[in-house]
């Protein structure tokens, strides 16, 4: 990181702006490849809503429920590790920003957001 800040040449400034993140770089045009991707995974992982929240109560009692915790979270896990694959590949690590304040928010309030019925399937 050092060198890339002393170096004048600007192609290796522009590298550092996309590692600290860099939304100048952005265009509209982006989205026609971000939007597709973001709105499949986000209606998958809204459609496992249910299986998320009961797996919030602990495994053991989601799986007496009925859920594949296993399948859920491996489904989880890579849903949303194509996600910020992709969306930190266009605006650099600012995105993470994005991915983390949320969850912190979260922790502090002690919002926890529930399914309108916890019944088994």
């Amino acid at each position: 990181m050092f060198f890339i800040s002393i170096v004048a040449d600007s192609r290796l400034h522009t590298m550092l702006f996309w590692l600290y993140g860099d939304l100048s770089q952005a265009r509209y045009a982006s989205l026609i490849i971000l939007a597709p991707a973001l709105i499949a995974a986000s209606l998958i992982l809204f459609g496992l809503a249910k299986e998320l929240n009961l797996i919030t109560t602990g495994e053991e009692i989601a799986f007496q429920l009925g859920v594949d915790v296993e399948k859920a979270k491996k489904t989880c896990l890579v849903l949303v590790s194509l996600l910020i694959g992709l969306v930190v590949s266009f605006s650099g690590l600012i995105g993470f920003v994005g991915l983390i304040v949320p969850h912190l928010a979260r922790m502090a309030s002690g919002l926890i957001i529930a399914s309108s019925s916890l019944s088994p399937p």
